[in-house]
């Protein structure tokens, strides 16, 4: 028999994304997909009776003809590959993951080849381009098919690689089309109001049968374990740990774990130090970039397989400071995502082991990072006072410590107007802790106007002082001073005052990554709500100004339109739109807001939120006899409810005033109205 020859042109779908976009990860597997077929099979007839010499693209919208195109390709013969990261590795570079998964799924496949074709096979792989250098993907991927190979010894494969722009070759229809069907094969989307499933009973009968389970192949199984023994060999132990801690439970990661361990119990005490450093920055990457979920999971998994054992074994005094460490960032994340309970044990297990931070003058600065972190989880917790009881002590002991800087300056004067960007947050912390005491102790504005001065004063950097004249404008809201609201607001964002500010200042906004822009915008409707409560016209103009700005649509449901502060924006314009008497777009951006809040039930920040808008709302039913009464009531007892099951702190109880409300079927106005306006600033 002669040798085979065939052709395998692939695509990728699914979720390649490395967060370096300011997105978060998903939690959709990356798999690349495509049509295997014998070679002359693809002709330029063949894609201009199935496409009419269009260019495809499955994801902008699904036709019944793509499925008859690849239904024609099975009865021909061609075959449907699918190689899939079906763990759901976490993307650390978006190339190399392509890179691997396309690389490790060929080599799986050859496998199968050359026992199906003992008198040997060639295959041409024609691959979709992505954006990185030709020669270095063709190149990458050749290199690591090499190694495969020469792993599994596999003898009778000869192949070829080509590289093709989806654009132009029409001939990767194919694989786009076989990619979006088999990711897609389960999903529902909204048509005309209604959630459906994208494929109906006939559509997903013809999938199951053209999809044969033999060609479809999960990888990462091995790649990932030789990667992680390629890194033991070239003694990267800190890489090796974080590749573990990606890694899902599964049998046979016992020795790789147990070897690990051996190797750092054997390096001496700079080499452990680098690994731990390097872990540490890892994890801290994931907080950075607003992924808790996934550096939780693998901050726990790195406590369990490496920190604890190491302890245990008493390698080293400092793995103690990085289980500090490690704990300090899972303190950092849960309070993030607000767990109150574990946010509670984190604490404690870091209030416990404090000494471990404090024995050297060089970690002075993160043994006040983690007592200012400790004030934030007391603010989460609405324990203001005690917020204001310690963070006056610390500022009494920075201010001591600047006296230093005398010293130094006497010696040199390169410390003459120092500042102190710790003593800056000290302040910061102190001035947030007093706006949401303001309603209750409107004496408290001088001083926190004071602590403002102060803070803005200790900062040098540009986003922090733009964080610092944010928190000023939320003092300005909170004390109905909407017109120096504004001035804050523009200085927040380096904008001389002008008559057109609304325009270039959400123009600015929008201009900024995730996680900024959110909370800018939050504080511009802010701004807005506390001038048409006063009834001032510069609330109006800006409410049009936002509702008609191309960047803004309330209604879209995707991840970059979710969470906190996104909800308060649309609670704000929701009771922006009822002053304005637009009762549907107050109802429509209130359920919005709402629904947002209400996606995380643990949250117990979020379920805070959930309870003022829902007071709210139900306050203002009853102030205008609204037809939907009844549903409100029975919403804020839904959520009054929940509230009581998710392990409120004594102080948040009573900001709530859950005691008042528990086993009454009705909440006088008055308590409504003190809850409406409970929630955390």
């Amino acid at each position: 028999m002669r040798t085979k020859e065939l052709e395998l042109y692939l695509d990728e779908s699914g979720d390649f994304n490395d967060g370096k976009d300011n997105r978060m990860p998903s939690e959709e597997p990356s798999m690349v997909g495509g049509l295997l077929c014998e070679k002359n099979w693809m002709t330029k007839e063949r894609v201009m009776r199935d496409f009419k010499g269009k260019r495809v693209h499955a994801c902008g919208g699904y036709k019944s003809s793509y499925l008859t195109a690849i239904q024609s390709a099975i009865a021909d013969g061609c075959r449907f590959v699918i190689f899939e990261n079906t763990e759901k590795i976490r993307v650390v570079d978006s190339n190399i993951t392509y890179i691997n998964i396309i690389s490790e799924g060929l080599v799986h496949l050859f496998r199968d080849l050359a026992i199906e074709y003992p008198d040997g096979v060639h295959i041409r792989v024609i691959i979709a381009q992505r954006r990185m250098p030709v020669r270095e993907y063709s190149n990458r991927i050749k290199e690591k098919v090499i190694m495969a190979l020469g792993r599994q010894n596999l003898a009778g494969v000869d192949y070829e690689l080509a590289i093709s722009d989806a654009r132009s070759d029409k001939r990767l229809n194919y694989p786009d089309i076989i990619c979006n069907t088999w990711f897609t094969r389960d999903r529902f989307v909204t048509k005309n109001g209604q959630r459906a499933a994208k494929f109906g009973p006939e559509a997903r009968s013809i999938i199951e049968k053209i999809f044969n389970p033999q060609w479809i192949y999960p990888v990462f199984e091995d790649i990932t374990i030789t990667i992680i023994e390629q890194l033991l060999e070239e003694r990267h132990y800190g890489e090796a740990m974080f590749r573990m801690c990606t890694l899902p439970k599964r049998k046979g990661i016992i020795k790789i774990q147990n070897a690990i361990l051996a190797g750092i119990k054997k390096a001496d005490a700079y080499e452990q130090d680098t690994w731990f450093r390097q872990m540490s920055l890892l994890i801290g990457q994931y907080a950075r970039m607003y992924c808790y979920k996934d550096g939780i999971e693998i901050a726990e998994k790195y406590i369990h397989l490496f920190l604890n054992k190491l302890i245990q074994a008493n390698v080293n005094a400092q793995v103690s400071f990085w289980l500090f460490d490690t704990n300090y960032y899972l303190l950092t994340m849960y309070d993030h995502v607000g767990n109150i309970s574990k946010c509670e044990e984190h604490l404690q297990i870091c209030s416990e082991n404090i000494d471990v931070i404090n024995r050297t003058w060089e970690h002075i600065d993160y043994y006040f990072g983690f007592r200012i972190r400790e004030l934030n989880v007391l603010m989460g917790r609405f324990a203001f006072q005690e917020v204001l009881r310690r963070a006056k002590r610390l500022e009494g002991i920075l201010l001591e410590a600047r006296s230093l800087f005398g010293l130094i300056k006497s010696y040199d004067g390169t410390a003459q107007d120092a500042r102190s960007e710790l003593l800056g947050k000290v302040y910061g912390v102190q001035l947030e802790a007093m706006i949401n005491l303001l309603h209750n102790q409107p004496e408290l504005y001088d001083e926190a106007v004071k602590l403002s001065d102060k803070a803005l004063a200790e900062f040098l950097d540009a986003r922090d002082i733009s964080r610092q004249y944010q928190y000023r404008c939320l003092l300005m809201v909170e004390s109905k001073k909407p017109e120096s609201a504004y001035s804050m607001l523009l200085k927040a964002l380096e904008i001389e005052e002008d008559e057109q500010a609304d325009d270039i200042m959400l123009s600015k906004i929008y201009s900024m990554s995730k996680g900024t822009y959110d909370f800018l915008l939050w504080h511009f409707s802010n701004v807005i709500l506390a001038f048409m409560e006063k009834g001032h016209p510069v609330g109006n103009q800006m409410f049009e100004a936002i509702m008609n700005d191309r960047h803004f649509r309330y209604d879209v449901q995707d991840k970059d339109k979710g969470g906190h502060p996104w909800n308060l924006v649309l609670w704000n314009l929701a009771r922006c739109a009822r002053l304005n008497e637009r009762g549907n777009l107050h109802k429509r951006l209130y359920r919005r807001a709402l629904a947002i809040t209400r996606e995380n039930k643990a949250n117990a920040t979020m379920m805070t939120f959930a309870m003022s808008m829902t007071a709210d709302h139900l306050l203002w039913c009853r102030h205008n006899r609204e037809k939907d009464i009844e549903e409100a009531e029975a919403e804020f007892e839904a959520i009054s409810e929940e509230m009581d099951n998710i392990g409120l702190t004594r102080e948040m109880e009573l900001a709530f005033r859950l005691p008042d409300i528990q086993g009454k079927k009705s909440v006088t106005d008055e308590i409504l109205a003190e809850i409406s306006i409970a929630y955390l600033r």
